[in-house]
Order: structure tokens, then C-alpha cells, then sequence
């Protein structure tokens, strides 16, 4: 035993971290034990006990089926490996050659999980963050240039509209804001015609009832001037007076003839 622990010990002196020894088939115990690069006080002759049943199994079965055997032991914050090899005599293998050697850099299959979803979750949140700042300027972009636009119309409601750059769902907004700030703009130009139009008629209106006071004011005065010309008519023989009073009676009947046509015109329609 001494003998195979020195030649563990020489073979091992620089393997940091690794233990091993030997197995010997015939009385199936473990022997030449060394661990030449043990950090504690002293130097450490004794295998590890929890770790000794997986030893025994793996020496074990590499001398049982005469080939070398690994396990790799996963735990909560490290993994073990163990590794045997057959020592073999005039063909016949007569024990093995083992080695442990702990990993602490190595974590287990649950810690690479936890961690592969750890920086999953952090990737995700990172672009979550990512794609939120992005939508947040946009957003706040859009929502600037819709407002100064909305201060545009509030000033001239004929400026014309910049192009907008942005969200879709805010350009969707401007673009409704520009088509309702057309449609007023529109409005407010039939409203103007509409006055103008209105203000057109109310002059019209007022040149009609002038017109209309203006004949009634006529009709007599002319009515009278007929009836004196048709009386100095009669009453006088000379041909000269009768051609005058013919020319002022057709000069009557032209001015009465204006005079009905204004008081058509200027008569309400039904």
C-alpha cells in the first residue's frame, strides 16, 4: 500500500486537484491512496467517504470489464469526475488505476438552466427596454409634430402640411388632423360666400323696395300729367299743340311701361 501511495503521489505531484489510487480485484479494496496536491495542513492518506462508494463502483467495474470507465458526478455547486483503467497481467486484469478530481469552475445541469433563463430573462428584458425607449421616442416625436401642426392651423388654417415622420398609428392622427383642418378651411369659405352672398341679396332687396317706393312715386305724378295732356288735347285745335300732346301722352305711356316693369319686379314671388 505504501508502495502503490508513493507511486500515486509521483505520478500525481502535478495533476492540482486530482486524487487517485489503486483497486485490487482479488481482495476488491482500494489501496496506494494519494493526494500530492491536497491545500489542507498535513498530507491526506484517507479517501473521501462520501465519495469512496463511486470510486469502489468505477474501479469496479473497469477491472470487471476490462476497459476504462468515467463517471461525472453533478451537484448542487460542482461536479466530480472519476475515471478508472484496468491494470492488466499476462492478460488477465488483475485490478485498476483510478482518479477523482473535483470541478468547483463547473456548475451543474440545474445552474446552467438557471442561468441560460437568467440571461434569457435579462436579453429579453434588455430588449424589452430596448423596443419601449424606441416606441417612447417615436411616440413622443409624433406626438410633437401633431401638435405643431395643430398650432399651425390654429394660426392659418391654409398652411400647408409637412411630411410626417413617425408611428403609423400617429401619422394615421396627422393625416386625420390635416383632412379636418381641410374640411374647415372649406367651410368657412362657403360660409364667407354664403354672407357675401346673403349680404348681395339684402342690397338687392333694399334697391327693390327703393325701386318699388320710387314708381308708386311716379304712377301719379305721371297719371295727372296724362290726363291734363289729354284734356289740352281736346280743348285745343291747333295741329301743332295736338302733335305735341301725341309725343308727351307716348313719352307717358313709355315711362308707365318702366314704371310697371319695377313694381313686377319688386312684387314678392309666391
Amino acid at each position: 500500500d505504501d508502495v502503490l501511495s508513493l507511486m500515486t503521489t509521483v505520478v500525481l505531484k502535478n495533476e492540482q486537484g486530482t486524487e487517485g489510487g489503486f483497486y485490487s480485484k482479488a481482495s476488491d479494496r482500494l489501496l496506494g491512496y494519494a493526494y500530492p496536491t491536497h491545500e489542507g495542513p498535513g498530507v491526506k492518506r484517507d479517501i473521501p467517504p462520501i465519495e469512496r462508494p463511486m470510486i469502489e463502483d468505477v474501479a469496479r467495474r473497469a477491472a470487471s470489464q476490462d476497459q476504462e470507465v468515467s463517471y461525472t458526478y453533478r451537484g448542487e455547486r460542482a461536479a466530480i469526475v472519476f475515471e478508472a483503467a484496468p491494470i492488466v497481467l499476462k492478460g488477465n486484469p488483475i485490478g485498476s488505476a483510478w482518479v477523482m478530481k473535483r470541478l468547483p469552475s463547473l456548475r451543474s445541469q440545474q445552474d446552467w438552466t438557471l442561468s441560460l433563463g437568467a440571461a434569457a430573462f435579462v436579453a429579453l428584458s434588455l430588449v424589452c427596454v430596448l423596443l419601449a425607449f424606441l416606441v417612447a421616442r417615436d411616440l413622443g416625436s409624433g406626438v410633437s409634430q401633431i401638435e405643431e401642426r395643430l398650432h399651425e392651423l390654429d394660426r392659418d388654417f391654409s398652411s400647408s402640411a409637412k411630411p410626417f415622420s413617425g408611428l403609423a398609428e400617429l401619422a394615421r392622427i396627422y393625416q386625420g388632423v390635416n383632412q379636418l383642418a381641410e374640411s374647415l378651411r372649406q367651410k368657412i369659405e362657403q360660409e364667407r360666400d354664403l354672407r357675401e352672398q346673403l349680404r348681395h341679396k339684402e342690397r338687392l332687396a333694399a334697391l327693390g323696395q327703393v325701386a318699388a317706393g320710387v314708381a308708386h312715386e311716379l304712377r301719379n305724378p305721371l297719371a295727372t300729367i296724362r290726363l291734363r295732356t289729354q284734356m289740352n288735347q281736346r280743348a285745343v285745335s291747333d295741329s301743332a299743340v295736338q302733335q305735341s300732346c301725341s309725343m308727351v301722352l307716348e313719352e307717358i305711356d313709355r315711362l308707365n311701361g318702366i314704371v310697371e316693369r319695377l313694381l313686377y319686379f319688386s312684387r314678392p314671388l309666391n
